[in-house]
This record gives C-alpha cells, sequence and structure tokens, in this order.
C-alpha cells in the first residue's frame, strides 16, 4: 500500500475525531448544564463540586489543545491549506498560533494531572476535620495550582516571542503539499522539542 493511501485514510481518522470531539463536548456541556442548574444536586453529596469543576477545566484544556493541534499540525499536513500558506508571509500571527498550540498542551498536562490529584485527595482525606477536610485543601490546591498553570507555559515558550511564524514543508512519508506550522530564529536559537514529537505523528489523538 503506498503512502498516499495511507493518508487518504488519515483523512477519514481527521474527521472521525472531529465527530467524537463534538460528542464530547455536547456530553459535558449537558453534565455542566445538569449539575449546575439542580440546586438539589449542589445541596446533595453526588459529585464533589471541587472535583467536578477540575474536570471541566480539564475538558476545556483538552479541547482547546485539540483545536490548535489541529491548526498547527494535522490539518496543514494534510496538504488542505498548502496554497493558503503559500500566500502568508512570516508574521507573528502564525507564530501566536504555534505558541497556543504549546499553551494548550502544557495546560492539558497540568489540569489532567490537577484532576487525578484532587481525586486522590478526595480518597485518602475525609472531611471529619473542617479545617483539614478534603474540600478545604482542594480549594488552596486550585488556588495555588492555577496561576502556575498560565505562567510557566508563558516561562518555558519566552524564547520564541522574538521570532515570526512561517509554514514549512513536511519530508516523505508525508503526501507532497503537506506542510505545518513552524517558527523561524528564536531567541538564543532554542528550538521546541514538542514541535519534533508531534511532526512525527501528527494524527495520534493526543486527548
Amino acid at each position: 500500500m503506498s503512502f498516499d493511501n495511507l493518508f487518504n485514510y488519515a483523512y477519514a481518522f481527521v474527521i472521525l475525531s472531529y465527530i467524537y470531539m463534538l460528542l464530547t463536548v455536547g456530553v459535558v456541556w449537558k453534565m455542566y448544564k445538569v449539575y449546575y442548574a439542580n440546586k438539589m444536586i449542589l445541596k446533595a453529596i453526588v459529585v464533589h463540586r471541587c472535583l467536578f469543576q477540575t474536570f471541566i477545566w480539564m475538558q476545556i484544556a483538552n479541547l482547546l489543545f485539540f483545536i490548535f493541534d489541529n491548526i498547527v499540525f494535522r490539518l496543514p499536513s494534510t496538504g488542505f491549506f498548502t496554497k493558503l500558506c503559500d500566500y502568508l508571509a512570516p508574521s507573528h500571527l502564525l507564530k501566536v498560533l504555534y505558541m497556543l498550540q504549546l499553551f494548550s498542551n502544557y495546560s492539558s498536562i497540568y489540569y489532567s494531572f490537577l484532576f487525578c490529584l484532587t481525586r486522590l485527595i478526595i480518597l485518602f482525606i475525609t472531611e471529619s476535620h473542617e479545617k483539614h477536610s478534603n474540600k478545604v485543601i482542594c480549594k488552596k490546591l486550585c488556588f495555588v495550582f492555577i496561576p502556575i498553570t498560565l505562567i510557566t507555559p508563558i516561562i518555558a515558550d519566552f524564547y520564541m516571542i522574538p521570532a515570526p511564524g512561517a509554514c514549512r514543508p513536511l519530508k516523505p512519508p508525508y503526501p507532497p503539499g503537506a506542510i505545518s506550522i513552524s517558527y523561524g530564529p528564536s531567541l538564543f536559537n532554542v528550538h521546541s522539542l514538542i514541535f519534533d514529537i508531534s511532526d512525527m505523528c501528527p494524527f495520534l489523538d493526543k486527548n
């Protein structure tokens, strides 16, 4: 089987990923709407409120990563936007898209970790003591953790701020016309290893 046929199948997988992502968004929105619309659920100890909030944040981060990862890597590698990139000169707008992909990638990892950590806290720490209950600990954890999720991606990607963004062609086994969004000379000539990993497997589901 030729690589062209393989990538034809890859197009189908990209479309399929959009279908199940839309279904996921619909389910999460329904959960959010039911949870906050029903006051009885909020009063009853059915779902831990802090755990549910971290779950929603995790899903939002995963959705943002899915969107920007498709814009930067998956869709351009199919060759759909090759002609469009021919008309686009290197600009900071393309660089911002790349940085948003990295930012959403970090956020997806951070909030997945926060969700798992919150579950462990609820599991091993009871609510018997008011000052040391799992609700108090989870609130303090979120108060400290959320600013970290906003600051550390900026620190990690600071070297890209002066770099222009541009489209670059991908080498075989990618089909002719396959491209991806990259960036030019950066501060201290630093490059991200995340790009190399994503470049190798743009059609893998990372959510």
